[in-house]
């Protein structure tokens, strides 16, 4: 624990990472510390928000001593998009902050050109590159299905996960998308679940508040347990199918967002002990 950390802060959170797009533009420290006193270990970064912050002169050196000062580590960086014909321009400054960073998950998005085969290849090939990131396995991937695109469901993506059959390679199931692409919890099959590396949580209402589906999920998401999916079903099912699945909080909100990040945390923080303390019962067999 670094000397300028509250050793009364919390740290009962330290397996959720805490999205980049959770919060409105922020410092980087500042950030790090009102996730930290929540209660969150784990931050995620945005790679077009790093690139940016790079270009203004500052560092990945810079930034892992600001993690280390603020007690977090980076859990996530959101997204590649790897399954155009040509490769994601931003793939060299993500496998470098991952490599300085020890970043364990990357984040891929869709849509893809050509065929499914195609896209399989397309992800086998980036989960050779992050599998030669840092030390240990490698980074995971994870190909977070959006339903505006044309990977829009678990069951698409699991096809291509398990067409380039490599070990890094899965999906994330972002439960708002699952929602917003016209499914539940029973559309999520016992043969997709071995398939999931990453679980996103957030909350809302069944109906879109607004007809165009990514305008909705960038402004309208809500903090666990003020909407109507069953974050509580997802959690049994995660906890009986995929265990070693990391878990992120990713409640995109302009109402939030307009609120001071020392309030918004405590809030999101709340509502996650009251999710994992049911997590934490034995799955019913």
């Amino acid at each position: 624990m670094s000397a300028g950390l509250d050793a009364a802060a919390p740290d009962d959170l330290g397996g959720v990472t805490l999205a980049f797009h959770t919060l409105a533009p922020l410092e980087p420290l500042r950030r790090a510390q009102v996730a930290r006193a929540a209660g969150f270990t784990s931050i995620g970064l945005s790679l077009s928000w790093l690139r940016d912050w790079l270009a203004a002169g500052h560092s990945l050196a810079e930034l892992e001593d600001l993690c280390a000062e603020a007690g977090v580590v980076v859990g996530e960086l959101e997204a590649l998009r790897p399954f155009g014909a040509a490769p994601d321009a931003a793939e060299d400054l993500c496998w470098s902050a991952a490599d300085r960073l020890r970043v364990p998950y990357v984040g891929a998005l869709g849509s893809y050109e050509g065929g499914l085969d195609e896209a399989a290849a397309r992800f086998a090939a980036l989960c050779d590159r992050a599998a030669g990131v840092g030390g240990g396995g490698g980074v995971v991937v994870g190909i977070e299905f959006l339903p505006f695109t044309n990977l829009p469901d678990a069951a698409t993506a699991a096809s291509v996960v398990r067409a380039a059959g490599r070990a890094n390679g899965g999906i994330c199931v972002d439960v708002w998308h699952v929602y917003r692409g016209g499914q539940t919890l029973d559309d999520l099959t016992a043969g997709i679940w071995p398939s999931v590396v990453r679980v996103q949580l957030s909350d809302g209402p069944l109906v879109a508040e607004d007809d165009d589906l990514l305008a909705d999920c960038l402004a309208n998401r809500r903090p666990p347990g003020d909407g109507e999916f069953d974050l509580a079903g997802v959690l049994t099912a995660a906890t009986r199918y995929c265990p070693q699945a990391g878990m992120s909080i990713e409640v995109l909100s302009n109402r939030l967002r307009a609120q001071p990040p020392a309030e918004i945390l405590p809030l999101l923080a709340g509502r996650l002990r009251s999710l994992l303390r049911g997590r934490d019962q034995p799955v019913p067999t």
